[in-house]
């Protein structure tokens, strides 16, 4: 028993140092990165006006810790942050070098390669490279649609067409990303992934203007997801300014909301938002009888 009490306490005395050690590299880099970033973001608030020489020794910096903790979890990011000094610097081949090093050593990490691939795209539509900007979206779609910047992925696309005036292809973009919503919407119903297939396809008919399809969605949101966790106290009130927004600005419809909030009270007796449905639908009579026209200011 003596013995055994022995080499437990030798074991755990070994744990000890294992972790204090590790602790302290931990704390070692947090306090050399604290320090960096507090540069890198000084150089990138105006890199115009930055010598050569401070990029270079930020870089240096950045490289410096890579190889001292190429194990830590903060490690990666890091090849994002070379990457975006190249970038500001004018030199979007190393840029886009950094950012594929984490292709080759995370492959497993998807958000990270997403990432990655998505500062790529960037960095060649930024030069103006339509082909090789598409074959990094490709690259997500095939290898991380699952992740995040997957899912935004089709409203990528169409923002790239837009900012780059190709107006047929952005229509035909702003199609896709539609069907692929509300495909996604249709196939996991009551899930995070039908919540945040609702709220882009909200974006999308932001960005065409399509004000009536933009209230339905809402409506939609707020009825199937009222008793969710998913709607927050804060979520909910965005939704609800939203649907004022929409209604009574962009429609000059006074009824729509009234509908809204209407049937929400109708199907949810209960529900704490009710409370807030009365206090618009009075606000709503009140500027429906004086004859107000709600205007947003520009």
């Amino acid at each position: 028993m003596k013995k055994t009490l022995i080499i437990l306490t030798v074991i755990l005395a070994g744990l000890y140092v294992v972790l204090t050690v590790l602790d302290t590299s931990e704390y070692r880099l947090e306090k050399q990165i604290y320090r960096v970033q507090k540069e890198y973001n000084r150089i990138m608030a105006d890199p115009k006006v930055v010598p050569e020489a401070e990029f270079d020794n930020l870089t240096a910096r950045y490289q410096k810790l890579i190889a001292a903790y190429p194990e830590s979890e903060v490690t990666p990011n890091m090849f994002l942050f070379i990457g975006a000094l190249y970038n500001a610097r004018g030199n979007p081949a190393k840029a886009i070098e950094n950012f594929g090093e984490i292709l080759k050593r995370y492959p497993d990490k998807g958000m990270l390669c997403a990432t990655a691939l998505l500062n790529i795209a960037n960095t060649h539509a930024n030069n103006k490279d339509e082909a090789k900007t598409m074959a990094a979206f490709d690259a997500i779609e095939e290898n991380y649609a699952d992740t995040e910047i997957g899912f935004n992925l089709p409203l990528l696309r169409a923002n790239y067409y837009l900012n780059t005036g190709h107006k047929a292809r952005h229509q035909e973009a702003v199609a896709k990303a539609i069907d692929y919503y509300k495909k996604k919407s249709r196939e996991n119903p009551d899930s995070q992934v039908q919540f945040n297939a609702l709220r882009l396809l909200v974006t999308v008919y932001y960005g065409q203007e399509n004000w009536a399809a933009a209230v339905d969605t809402l409506e939609e949101i707020l009825l199937t997801f009222a008793n969710s966790q998913l709607m927050t106290q804060q979520r909910a009130a965005l939704f609800i300014r939203s649907i004022n927004m929409v209604c009574l600005t962009k429609l000059n419809d006074y009824r729509r909301a009234e509908k809204v909030y209407t049937r929400f009270m109708a199907e949810y007796p209960e529900h704490p938002l009710n409370k807030v449905m009365e206090q618009l639908l009075g606000a709503i009579k009140t500027l429906k009888d004086k004859n107000v026209k709600v205007t947003t200011q520009e």
